[in-house]
């Protein structure tokens, strides 16, 4: 009878250490569970935050680059429509048309070196803006620089020459998209001074 006894309360306290740790073992899981979904939700908000992100950027980008070669492409052919005769503006600031066949500055370089030039230097613009930090400045100035080299180039490909017609003082015949492109570097070097810096 004694044996009996025992053999009950022995089986009662298996079972009950059987129960006890297996709801122990759920209720781990669960919170292990339950911290992962946390852990999951957490990076799934902020990637696609990171995502939403990047694809402002490169929206400000294509619609700076965009708006650029548009004015570009619109005022050289307006200049070539109604500019027969240089008309002044303001004094010191004249509209003439010119016709360069050298790079900035009217320098003198063949064709084939520009094009090469002008690529060059639109893959270094490129790699720079792929590695570093973005900032508004960055953007806009990556944007207007494209645009312009674009907006330059192709007329260079088509005509192997680019439209001037913006005259002020004695600083050489330039047009929107050398204004765009100086812009665009003042714009990088703002970011480099007081963006860069702060994020490093």
């Amino acid at each position: 009878m004694l044996c009996k006894k025992h053999t009950k309360i022995r089986f009662f306290s298996s079972l009950r250490f059987f129960v006890h740790n297996t709801c122990r073992f759920f209720h781990k899981n669960h919170l292990m569970k339950q911290k992962i979904m946390e852990r999951f939700h957490h990076c799934s908000y902020h990637g696609s935050m990171f995502i939403m992100k990047k694809r402002y950027e490169y929206i400000i980008v294509a619609a700076s680059g965009s708006a650029v070669f548009t004015i570009d492409f619109i005022t050289k052919h307006m200049t070539h429509l109604f500019l027969e005769q240089p008309v002044s503006i303001l004094p010191g600031f004249t509209l003439s048309m010119h016709t360069n066949t050298g790079i900035a500055f009217s320098l003198p370089v063949p064709l084939p070196l520009q094009i090469f030039l002008t690529l060059v230097f639109l893959w270094f613009l490129t790699s720079f803006f792929l590695k570093a930090k973005h900032s508004l400045p960055l953007l806009l100035g990556f944007g207007f620089i494209v645009g312009g080299a674009l907006g330059n180039f192709w007329e260079r490909m088509l005509f192997g020459a680019v439209t001037d017609f913006l005259a002020i003082w004695r600083f050489p015949v330039f047009n929107m998209a050398d204004a765009f492109l100086f812009i665009g570097v003042c714009l990088l070097l703002v970011h480099e001074t007081f963006f860069s810096a702060q994020r490093r």
